[in-house]
């Protein structure tokens, strides 16, 4: 009996190894979207796909789960948060933000943040109170101090355009323009400084902005966004900030919630709208997934590059085809030699306001960790690669001084947010391009967020999305 059990075994062994070499037959099943043929792992079924994990795309999918609708976030990184982006410095624990700095003090605000349960402070934005550190406004091309330049006193050049902005305060609101756009709001900023009087405010405008280019050839409207009647009010009476100061926080606590509806490391492969039904298909690795959906939330850019993968009708082609934008670059560093009483701010002396004109760094600014800087760049012709990250580096260079502590300055982290402040000329805009662009919620099931739709600014972008979930949830 014995003999016979182990021949048995033996046999059942054998035959178990022929099966295991034996060609796997695949589950995956061909699935026809756009025109082209997907063999598909896996198909899931939710209310709503939303495409970004970044600030709309996860408030959106926080909100839509409270209301009980399912969600399926496709996000391109492995984390949620998109430009809130916090480093944890290694020798002191200290959260520095990399990204998105604060918050304004709306309902809606508060109200996400107790929901994901995320203590918030009052914080002060402007000039560091540490007085131990100095401002030196210094060129970056030539490494050169510029020993003459005063940062005007621009407080009455606030209040002025203060004054203007007030006369707009739809702006605050999303692009939601009147017909005709007013004039002024089309005017290159230079030009609305001048007509206005408000000279003493540029190089306030220039620091805040960042992310623009071109401060004075942009048009009013976008100034007037970034610089808009919220951030009037926060700058009087504070800001929000977590009050642990890492403001990732609020995304990891979404992740928690949302757990295995958050698709990371997600490829879009192809989009299609229908009058009845959402189809999106992406792979992850090597696993091909179609979602089914009825609603869909795009909460990336609507770049050409992006809208690619969509069967995109004629009308947003031509909207989004006329998109131009930036590249900003944000980073810390160490070895730069750089003491830790010295702030570095970029100015181009001879120029007009000593601005320089992009691409340029903005500043090396202190962290409150030793030896650690953050320095900002802006770029607005396309880069590819570490391209940014080496001009950034040259830079400093050209500002070390010999014998101060030089070394090869280090990368502790660096981020290049692209596309960024997606925009159109002044033509568009007066001949009702937001307006057209605003038509195109809610058709083909198909709903948009982000900074394109509003500003590049967290709390705006929450407050204009909850302003069409109710849609979502009635359409679902």
């Amino acid at each position: 009996m014995r003999s016979s059990t182990t021949d048995s075994g033996t046999m059942f062994s054998f035959l178990a190894i022929l099966v295991s070499l034996l060609p796997v037959a695949s589950a995956s099943t061909s699935y026809t979207v756009n025109g082209n043929k997907y063999n598909v792992d896996e198909v899931i079924t939710r209310d709503v796909t939303i495409l970004g994990g970044g600030s709309g795309g996860t408030y959106s999918a926080i909100r839509l789960n409270d209301l009980g609708k399912s969600v399926a976030v496709v996000e391109a990184a492995g984390r949620l948060g998109g430009n809130t982006e916090t480093y944890i410095d290694p020798g002191t624990g200290t959260p520095i933000e990399v990204g998105v700095q604060f918050f304004h003090n709306f309902t809606v605000v508060t109200d996400y943040f107790a929901r994901l349960g995320v203590a918030l402070t009052t914080v002060q934005a402007g000039p560091n109170p540490n007085t131990s550190v100095i401002t030196s406004y210094v060129d970056f091309l030539t490494g050169l101090p510029d020993p003459s330049y005063v940062f005007p006193n621009f407080t009455a050049a606030l209040g002025a355009y203060a004054a203007q902005l007030f006369q707009y305060p739809y702006l605050d609101l999303g692009f939601d323009l009147p017909s005709p756009v007013p004039s002024d709001l089309l005017l290159p900023f230079g030009q609305f400084v001048t007509k206005y009087s408000l000279q003493p405010l540029v190089p306030f405008a220039w620091i805040w902005c960042q992310g623009i280019g071109d401060l004075l050839a942009t048009p009013t409207i976008y100034i007037m966004k970034y610089l808009g009647l919220s951030s009037l009010q926060s700058l009087q009476e504070g800001f929000l900030a977590t009050a642990l100061h890492d403001n990732s926080l609020l995304y990891l606590s979404a992740e928690r919630v949302l757990g295995s509806n958050v698709l990371y490391n997600s490829t879009i492969l192809a989009v299609k709208r229908t009058n009845d039904y959402v189809q999106t298909v992406i792979k992850q690795g090597s696993k091909t997934t179609l979602i089914k959906s009825s609603q869909l939330i795009v909460a990336i850019p609507p770049t050409v590059q992006n809208m690619k993968v969509f069967d995109s009708t004629h009308q947003e082609n031509r909207l989004f085809s006329q998109f131009t934008y930036s590249e900003y670059f944000t980073a810390l560093l160490r070895g730069t030699g750089i003491p830790d009483t010295v702030t570095l701010s970029n100015v181009s002396p001879g120029a007009n306001f000593s601005l320089p004109l992009p691409p340029n760094v903005y500043a090396v600014d202190q962290t409150g960790v030793s030896g650690l800087v953050a320095v900002t760049y802006v770029s607005t012709t396309a880069t590819v690669g570490d391209e940014i990250a080496n001009l950034v580096v040259e830079q400093i260079k050209n500002v070390q001084v010999e014998g101060k502590g030089v070394s090869e300055p280090v990368y502790a982290v660096k981020s290049n947010h692209r596309p960024f402040e997606l925009r159109v000329d002044a033509k568009a805009i007066k001949n009702g391009f937001y307006a057209d662009l605003y038509s195109l919620q809610g058709e083909k099931r198909t709903w948009w967020t982000g900074a394109a739709w509003h500003a590049h600014d967290s709390s705006l972008i929450w407050r204009f999305t909850e302003g069409f979930l109710s849609n979502i949830t009635a359409a679902v």
